[in-house]
């Protein structure tokens, strides 16, 4: 893909913007640093600068109003005087790139290139304008004295204001001497301003180190890196023919050099064919030998397919340059690149022409050779440009860090060995886009030439011109494929003529039409149809087909319409009954919810409501697999649609208000051992009343305000007691103390109040945050198929709610001889113990280090790969996009050495594995949370008290010099 360069000139720089006419290389740059974040300081310096900047702009735009408004007061003109208008600057060749915006407006004027006797002039549509960055508006310098009568030809002087006294008349005196000259006649400098000639072109010389120069019509032509002169564009045949090659002859784009454009700089490393891969994919002619799909699946799909592979890598690559400081603002790389357009439609064309080339015999997409000949041309064409973009942005990029850099010169390097090597096509420079470009694409190897008009060129008459080339293709027309008549190809992929020479680059990287095309559409009626041979007419088979698509579309129209009436009758009918619940979901998906996963009921009442700031955030991978969980239908076993738990329900504990909130948290830190309790003691007395609680019940406990001693208290039958949890195993406890469960602390080992917890929102967050773990710990034995949990010692456990397997987390197993609670406990916890006090090691999946993260998605992988309904989820999700690896394949995988791309790709789908998988045990998934920041198991007191001990050592820590790169 990348060829030799002519010179073996040294690589070009993207860092530092190439001046000087006689650079022939380009300086060496320094290596970019990796992406990486700015720090608070470094954003409050640059806001502190910026703001600096922009005071001292908004000063200097200050004084010049005023010295302008200054200088108009003290000309003021006499009834009667005219100015003379300002010269002005003639405008630039409409078929020149304009200047970026960093650069100045020129101050001298510009001979646009000549238009041929042959071409038309033609200009693009607004559709297809290629506009560059806005520029800066320039500062308005004073101008000369001006008659204040701006009607030309007019003999009424304008009229002064009268002034009322004195006073005022005195203002309206200048308040600067006029010089000797000035006063004898103020007319004098009105005339003088009138008979200034205007400015001359300025004479400039070629850039040095060019080998060979040639005449042209338009100026002379220079030429570095090659000794090719192309022809003159005024000696090309008028355009809309196709040549015995197949291509457009001086108007091939692909092979002939064109006039430099800024926005598609690309276009200039066009590979060309040599002697060595003439025939290859890129350049060889359609022939009989390349029908069949062999041809067409294999070499042609798979360059498609790599081609729009790197072009959206390299896309997310450019987001990341943009949007981080690897480069800077005054970067050559970044004005390049930031001013570039994508050649999307490139990419588009490629494909549809492959895919009509692949299927054209079985859907039968073209009727006749020729026009396989041209797609298979245009095929071509945005092969090339696609992959010319990819070697800019190679070579513009080539010191930044990151993996898709590497990957397009892993790309490069294999296309060469394959194929081979080839020049490129080159590009003409003009205007003032000769100091900007001309060094960088001399040093990247690429046949440059310079076009300067004559009258701007110093001495034209003393320099040696050599004849031209000739046209790099065929420039015998083709009969055949100039004049077809059923056209099956888009318009945009035959030939328009009269179209000018300098326009076909940019009707190329557009995609669209002629512009004759449209103007011809405004005259038909004016014209005869039979006189106008380029009007572009689609063949007979197109036109049926386009009219029986517009037909079927009409009947799924209609048929689209009758449901969307139905579906809204059903809606409006939903809303009113269901206000609430109608703000998340539709009535066909609640009723398919009600009936098969009603813990979606009470989700979806909850997407109404803001999620709480205090309450930690979901992994970003699990909140899309929460999202995309209901767009999968599932098969649910029966018998586990309750709702019932040991733990109370997060959702109820947000969902209250603020004061109830602080209650539910006291009494869940106060009972959290006699919660745990109670499945110590179900799991020794299976067939005790012990069990679980639901949402109503959950409602009822916690908002009583509970005490230790009224725990075990003698209570009415109309009021909560312990006796209430424990059930028939509360007189038992009653009578043993020892046994009773402890009276819950806080973590650090302070009583809790709701005074305490209405003042410190991090304690609540680290409280919510536990009982989510919990509650995970709990809900992922649920998963795990039953035959497996009674093997492994865990009992068959039944109340009033169902049948269910909850293990007692509490018994002591410091080895870990439990396989199945051991992966929960890794998959949940990262293998951390549970303390003695019941608090669990905050802990989160989401890990910073790669190698930390790799354990993790091995340890779910091989937990997920075994649990329930794993191979009939297999078996309805097989093939899906969304669905890349088996339970068989999660259960063997290996996540050493894996990407990080590869490790994203595993994530997703195992968070949408495990959510699946809870829903079709009739149960919303626990949430996998972010673990928040800052000692959340401690209370406020507690953390004073930290920073008091160890404030000393804190300040030396932050007093420690920075690190300076020789560090790293």
């Amino acid at each position: 893909m990348a060829p030799r360069t002519a010179t073996n000139a040294p690589a070009p720089s993207a860092n530092h913007t190439p001046t000087g006419p006689s650079a022939s290389g380009l300086p060496a740059r320094k290596a970019l640093p990796k992406f990486k974040k700015k720090t608070a300081e470094e954003k409050e310096k640059e806001r502190k600068e910026k703001e600096e900047e922009e005071k001292k702009e908004k000063e200097k735009e200050r004084e010049e109003k005023e010295r302008e408004r200054e200088s108009r007061k003290e000309m003021d003109l006499e009834p009667g005087e005219v100015a003379a208008s300002p010269a002005t600057l003639p405008l630039r060749p409409m078929h020149g790139p304009r200047s970026r915006p960093s650069q100045a407006p020129p101050s001298r004027p510009t001979r646009p290139l000549p238009r041929r006797a042959n071409q038309p002039t033609q200009s693009l549509p607004p559709h297809a304008s290629l506009p560059s960055k806005p520029q800066a508006a320039q500062m308005r310098k004073p101008q000369p004295a001006k008659a204040r009568n701006h009607k030309t030809g007019s003999s009424k002087p304008a009229r002064k204001p009268t002034p009322k006294d004195l006073e005022a008349l005195k203002k309206t005196l200048p308040s600067v001497a006029r010089t000797q000259d000035l006063a004898h006649s103020r007319a004098s400098t009105a005339a003088s301003t009138a008979a200034a000639a205007p400015k001359l072109p300025v004479k400039r010389q070629a850039p040095a180190g060019y080998t060979a120069a040639a005449r042209w019509q338009a100026g002379a032509l220079f030429a570095y890196n090659t000794s090719e002169l192309p022809p003159d564009p005024d000696t090309a045949p008028p355009s809309g023919s196709v040549y015995t090659d197949a291509l457009l002859g001086p108007y091939e784009h692909m092979r002939q050099p064109q006039l430099f454009n800024a926005r598609a700089s690309y276009m200039a490393f066009i590979r060309q064919p040599n002697a060595e891969n003439f025939d290859s994919l890129d350049h060889h002619r359609w022939d009989t030998s390349m029908e069949g799909e062999d041809f067409i699946e294999v070499p042609a799909a798979e360059r498609v397919q790599n081609l729009r592979d790197n072009f959206a890598a390299t896309v997310r690559l450019l987001q990341e340059v943009f949007s981080s400081d690897v480069l800077l603002k005054d970067d050559f790389a970044w004005e390049t690149l930031g001013i570039m357009m994508l050649p999307e439609v490139a990419v588009g064309t490629m494909w549809k022409a492959q895919v009509m080339l692949r299927y054209e015999q079985e859907f039968q997409f073209l009727q006749h050779p020729q026009d396989r000949d041209l797609a298979w041309r245009q095929f071509q064409r945005s092969a090339l440009i696609v992959e010319a973009f990819l070697f800019e942005c190679t070579i513009l990029l080539r010191d930044v860090d990151h993996p898709t850099i590497k990957r397009l010169l892993e790309y490069i390097n294999q296309y060469k060995e394959d194929f081979g090597d080839g020049p490129k096509r080159g590009a003409i420079l003009t205007g003032d886009d000769i100091s900007s470009y001309h060094s960088f694409l001399v040093g990247a190897g690429v046949p440059t030439f310079v076009l300067i008009p004559f009258e701007e060129l110093v001495a034209p008459d003393n320099l040696k011109y050599s004849p031209t080339s000739k046209w790099r293709c065929s420039t015998e027309i083709d009969a055949k494929l100039s004049s077809i008549k059923q056209k099956d190809l888009p318009r945009s992929w035959y030939p328009a003529k009269g179209v000018a020479w300098e326009m076909w680059e940019i009707l190329a990287i557009s995609g669209v039409s002629s512009p004759r095309d449209d103007a011809e559409g405004v005259e038909k009626d004016d014209e005869d149809e039979d006189d106008d041979e380029d009007e572009f007419k689609p063949s007979d088979r197109a036109q049926a087909l386009k009219r029986k698509r517009i037909a079927d579309e009409e009947s799924r129209k209609r048929l689209r319409l009758e449901k969307e009436q139905e579906q809204e009758l059903r809606e409006e009918l939903f809303r009113k009954k269901n206000p609430v619940r109608a703000r998340a979901t539709t009535a066909e998906r609640y009723a398919w919810i009600a009936e098969a996963v009603p813990a979606l009921r009470s989700y979806y009442d909850r997407l109404t409501i803001v999620r709480p700031k205090y309450l930690a955030h979901r992994i970003v991978p699990y909140a899309q697999a929460e999202s995309e969980m209901l767009d999968h239908g599932v098969m649910l076993d029966s018998g586990t649609k309750s709702q019932a738990s040991y733990l109370p329900p997060v959702h109820i504990i947000i969902g209250a208000n603020e004061k109830r909130q602080l209650r539910y948290l006291v009494n869940f830190v106060h009972l959290l051992p006699s919660f745990l309790k109670i499945i110590e003691l179900k799991q020794k007395h299976p067939d005790s009343n012990l069990g679980r609680f639901g949402p109503r019940y959950w409602r009822n406990i916690l908002n009583i305000i509970w005490d230790e001693t009224d725990l075990w208290a003698e209570a009415a039958d109309d009021e909560y007691s312990g006796k209430d949890l424990f059930r028939d195993q509360y007189e038992h406890l009653r009578r043993n103390p020892s046994e009773r469960p402890a009276w819950g602390k806080l973590p650090c080992g302070h009583d809790v109040t709701e005074e305490l917890l209405e003042k410190d929102t991090l304690l609540r967050t680290g409280l919510l945050f536990e009982l989510n773990m919990w509650h995970l710990l709990l809900w992922l034995p649920e998963l795990v198929p039953r035959d497996t949990l009674t093997a492994t010692g865990i009992n068959r456990l039944k109340d009033e709610h169902g049948i269910h397997y909850t293990p007692d987390y509490t018994a002591p197993d410091p080895n870990n001889s439990n396989k199945v609670l051991g992966a929960i406990k890794r998959v949940v916890l990262g293998g951390q113990p549970i303390r003695s006090d019941f608090w669990l090691e905050p802990w989160s999946a989401e890990a910073d280090r790669l190698d930390a993260r790799g354990r993790w998605l091995q340890d779910m992988a091989k937990f997920l790969s075994g649990v329930r309904g794993a191979e009939g989820l297999d078996r309805k999700k097989s093939g899906s996009r969304d669905w890349p690896y088996t339970s068989a394949v999660l259960g063997k995988i290996k996540t050493k050495g894996m990407t990080e791309g590869k490790m994203d790709i595993l994530e997703n789908h195992l968070y949408l594995r495990y959510a699946l998988a809870s829903v079709a045990r009739g149960h919303m998934p626990v949430e996998f949370q972010i673990q928040p920041c800052g000692d959340i198991l401690s209370c406020q007191a507690c953390r004073l008290q930290y920073v008091r001990e160890h404030g000393d050592m804190m300040q030396q820590l932050d007093e420690l010099p920075d690190e300076g790169p020789e560090y790293w």
